[in-house]
């Protein structure tokens, strides 16, 4: 059982529906989770967004509120994912509602991270995703790909990303309800998008020239001697205490400690006073290490592209991780395309004809589809 929905329901189709636009979009590196989107206008019959109807649902609409998304396109029904409402505006019974996926309210949550030594990757997510609240699927492919490193209190969000960088994984929530961790996507094409399908208008441009990539790696160690994490005053009853280094052996005085982590400890106090927070720090080791092209493209200069924030990148994966950027850099050509949507998803290869029985073979980042204009789709994609 993941969740239970309760309260009322209430469905719009076309005859209510205007400007309704989702736009799904990957990071195939996870330099960054993308986070999909969800915007659309209401128009109300019945006054039911009249914020001063008593009898209508404006009251009942709330942050991270789930909407379910259906479209119907050649009779075939098209499942378009599950969003959060985020934002709304009313205006004489007319709704502008925003809304995003499970990756955007992750971005609001706190998960309160680790160090970590040779933890199965299917472990390590599993242990951000059920602190998230969140469903998810991982590619069996990764399941028991080693992570070793630290994750800093952060959000979901950004602990999902430290984790997908350091594995080779992208994240994909599109026509679905499931936070996906996919292994890349592969050179067959899934699907062909001749020029028959296509709307007039293509720009087709070239990506920065990327000549090698530096990659930092983390190696973390105790350092031997104690030091003073925190001292302060501090109200009677519960208290949460964040460290701005990790540390381990965590002692304290003037107060119990309830629980702790690397990154933190919550103490209970039982009259107001001071608390002294002591531990052995970690130390941060670092080294870089760097993967170049073979030649420098005529007419290019040198361009070295350099990760310095991936705290689960150590000696044991950092040259992957750099051959792994390097060459996806190498995808230049970016094609923006409008089309109508017909089984095209994010992160997935399509084999694209760009000149009368030419195809390239090509990666959609994303798509922001029109529901209500007739499912056309913008398209950005990135192939060599």
């Amino acid at each position: 059982l993941q969740n239970i929905q309760h309260g009322v329901t209430k469905s719009f189709d076309n005859s209510e529906l205007e400007n309704t636009k989702v736009l799904e979009e990957v990071n195939l590196m996870s330099t960054e989770l993308s986070i999909n989107t969800l915007d659309f206008t209401v128009h109300c019959k019945d006054d039911e967004f009249n914020i001063f109807n008593p009898q209508g649902i404006y009251d009942l609409l709330q942050k991270k509120q789930q909407l379910s998304v259906e479209g119907t396109r050649d009779g075939k029904l098209m499942n378009m994912g599950y969003f959060y409402v985020d934002e709304w505006e009313n205006d004489n019974g007319i709704a502008d509602i925003s809304a995003q996926d499970a990756i955007g309210i992750m971005d609001g949550t706190m998960f309160n991270g680790g160090m970590y030594k040779s933890i199965d990757a299917k472990d390590l997510i599993d242990e951000v995703m059920k602190d998230a609240g969140f469903g998810y699927s991982l590619s069996s492919s990764l399941a028991d790909v080693k992570v070793s490193g630290y994750l800093a209190r952060s959000s979901h969000r950004e602990a999902l990303q430290q984790i997908a960088f350091a594995i080779g994984a992208y994240v994909d929530t599109s026509r679905g309800g499931m936070v996906k961790i996919c292994a890349q996507p592969g050179n067959v094409p899934a699907v062909a998008l001749g020029m028959n399908r296509r709307i007039t208008g293509e720009k087709v441009s070239l990506r920065s020239y990327v000549s090698g990539v530096s990659v930092t790696e983390h190696i973390y160690t105790v350092e031997d001697e104690i030091s003073e994490l925190y001292k302060g005053e501090l109200e009677a009853g519960e208290n949460l205490i964040t460290f701005s280094n990790p540390a381990t052996s965590i002692t304290c005085s003037g107060a119990t400690i309830k629980e702790s982590g690397v990154n933190y400890c919550i103490v209970n106090v039982t009259s107001a006073g001071e608390v002294i927070i002591n531990g052995k720090k970690y130390a941060d080791s670092q080294s870089v290490v760097t993967v170049k092209t073979d030649d420098i493209e005529a007419g290019e200069k040198e361009n070295i592209e350099e990760v310095t924030g991936a705290t689960l990148v150590g000696k044991h994966n950092s040259l992957e991780v750099a051959n792994r950027l390097l060459n996806y850099y190498q995808n230049r050509i970016q094609q923006n395309m409008s089309f109508i949507l017909d089984t095209e998803t994010a992160g997935e290869t399509v084999s694209v004809e760009v000149s009368a029985g030419v195809f390239r073979n090509t990666v959609i980042e994303s798509l922001e589809t029109d529901l209500t204009g007739g499912f056309i789709t913008a398209a950005v994609t990135a192939g060599a």
